[in-house]
């Protein structure tokens, strides 16, 4: 079951924090948007069976996807560079199988019991140098273990939105959605399957399923 954290239980958490604030925008629209990336996520992960498995939630610091995780997977790992958000959520929903991790994105993370499944949610435009996060990201994985990315697009319709919702491109969106799918593809992973939201007519994000083929960059 997908679960969306109430909009008082958000206000309470993260307050007047940038990013997190979209998800409870006074805007139907730009909220509607903003949660539409994770249950488009979910869907693609519910189609299939990971109840046994370990997910790394790759720069979910910010916690707001780790109830749904924790439901789908029998193991959840939060890695980012700061996680008091995540643990406030974990503590909130009594996550028991989740395992909050600090660690530096751009270096390879070892852990005890490799991932299975990477999910990656608007985290790898951040990155001016991608070859390190997918690098990371490739360590963290099994062999043939699978990818999951949402990205914003950056492309008019994008910039429109933005203006009309008075927001600020952050000064690090280094890469539209395109070009990290475009980096991912020549450097270990294979595209399974792409979704667009809010349509392939219209498209803000990128969402997609990647199979790992290779050791990354």
């Amino acid at each position: 079951m997908f679960i969306q954290i109430p909009t008082e239980t958000l206000k309470q958490v993260y307050g007047d924090h940038p990013k997190t604030t979209l998800y409870f925008s006074g805007n139907p629209v730009v909220r509607g948007i903003f949660w539409s990336r994770l249950k488009t996520l979910y869907a693609l992960l519910s189609e299939v069976d990971h109840s046994a498995h370990h997910v790394v939630d790759f720069g979910g610091g910010n916690g707001i996807f780790m109830p749904t995780l924790s439901q789908l997977f029998q193991r959840v790992t939060c890695l980012d560079l700061d996680t008091g958000r995540a643990a406030k959520i974990a503590a909130q929903f009594h996550l028991k199988n989740v395992t909050l991790r600090t660690a530096d994105l751009n270096h390879e993370t070892r852990l005890d019991t490799p991932a299975d499944v990477v999910i990656a949610a608007d985290v790898l435009e951040h990155f001016q140098d991608l070859s390190r996060p997918v690098y990371a990201i490739s360590s963290l994985l099994k062999d043939h273990g699978e990818l999951y990315t949402s990205q914003p697009t950056e492309n008019r319709l994008y910039v429109f939105l933005r203006t009309l919702t008075n927001q600020q491109k952050p000064e690090d969106h280094y890469h539209t959605g395109h070009e990290v799918e475009d980096f991912l593809a020549r450097h270990g992973f294979q595209l399974v399957v792409r979704k667009y939201i809010p349509s392939y007519l219209f498209p803000l994000f990128i969402i997609s399923r990647w199979s790992k083929t290779g050791p990354g960059v």
